[in-house]
């Protein structure tokens, strides 16, 4: 009998994590109904971020079994070359890589069931379990290693002793969860946001469905906050500052009185000593009645505030000539 599923989506929890199914009274008529519930799912990650916790460990022995038992298996190292590298890059890469062999393993009929270890120490690397298609281990490791936008940064390789591999995955676990373990701990404190082990959704989804693993909450890496963000007040911050020397600031000098000229020089009347001569007759405001302009205007003029149009020249010029 088909089955129907169905999801519940809490907006306020951000997120629709795989939980333990319940039925539906939704579709009762037609097929057994499973709902997705958003519960009060436990998180795994260690309490101080210090290393792979002890629910990690088991969910990375199941699913590392989980894939032995179902075929072949490739160990995937992705690593840049470089220390001290941005972890984004690292993450984006290896989402990159994870596509890869998804798309493969749907081409060649083979579930799309991988494990990723995320390790900061020395700086951030990560670790593939990659389940292979049967007959097709050397071509799935040809394509990732011949790949010109992988370049060097991974190494595959096939698996053949899987309960070592996952020790050896196992080497940042936390005291606590390395207690009663046989795993060579490496001491110290390795600190990191978000989940250590990941699985792929149709792992994780199987691997619930047989009661080989319980439902979790997932823990992602948090992004920057905004005090961490630092914003430059200009562009060029980084530059050199190239500046001028510095100009010796002189003495004031002070200023020579110009001397008028030492021999007169005759110059043709202008329009201005016309006008003069016309007050020794008139007033201003009769001066201004005959040429077009205001009593102050002419003042203006006699003390060149101001300069006189050409029409009030042609006028004062007519003037003059019929004297």
């Amino acid at each position: 009998m088909a089955s129907n599923l169905h999801t519940e989506f809490q907006p306020e929890k951000q997120g629709q994590p795989f939980a333990s199914p319940s039925i539906s009274t939704l579709a009762r008529r037609r097929a057994p109904s499973f709902v997705v519930r958003d519960g009060d799912l436990p998180r795994t990650v260690a309490r101080y971020r210090n290393g792979v916790s002890g629910p990690e460990l088991k969910r990375l022995s199941e699913a590392a079994h989980f894939i032995e038992r179902r075929g072949s298996a490739v160990f995937v190292t992705i690593e840049l070359a470089t220390e001290g590298d941005d972890e984004t890059e690292i993450r984006e890469l290896g989402e990159k890589i994870k596509n890869h062999v998804v798309l493969f393993q749907s081409r060649k009929g083979c579930p799309p069931y991988w494990i990723e270890v995320l390790e900061p120490t020395p700086s951030l690397h990560a670790h593939l379990i990659v389940a292979a298609p049967k007959g097709h281990v050397g071509r799935l490791i040809e394509s990732l290693e011949g790949s010109s936008i992988f370049g060097e940064a991974i190494d595959a390789k096939r698996v053949h002793d899987m309960p070592g591999l996952t020790r050896y995955l196992s080497k940042l676990a936390t005291p606590q969860a390395a207690y009663g373990r046989d795993i060579r701990r490496v001491r110290g404190s390795h600190r990191m946001e978000g989940d250590r082990v990941r699985l792929s959704r149709a792992l994780e989804r199987d691997m619930i469905a047989e009661g080989v693993a319980e439902p979790f909450r997932r823990t992602y890496a948090r992004r920057f906050s905004p005090p961490q963000i630092v914003y430059r007040d200009s562009l060029f911050d980084a530059l050199p500052i190239l500046a001028a020397p510095p100009r010796p600031k002189l003495k004031p000098v002070k200023r020579h009185k110009i001397e008028p000229a030492s021999l007169p020089m005759n110059y043709a009347p202008d329009a201005i000593d016309k006008v003069n001569d016309m007050r020794g007759r008139m007033t201003c405001a009769e001066i201004g009645n005959l040429i077009g302009l205001s009593r102050q205007q002419v003042n203006n003029a006699d003390v060149l505030r101001f300069g006189m149009s050409r029409r009030v020249v042609r006028r004062v010029l007519e003037l003059a000539r019929a004297a």
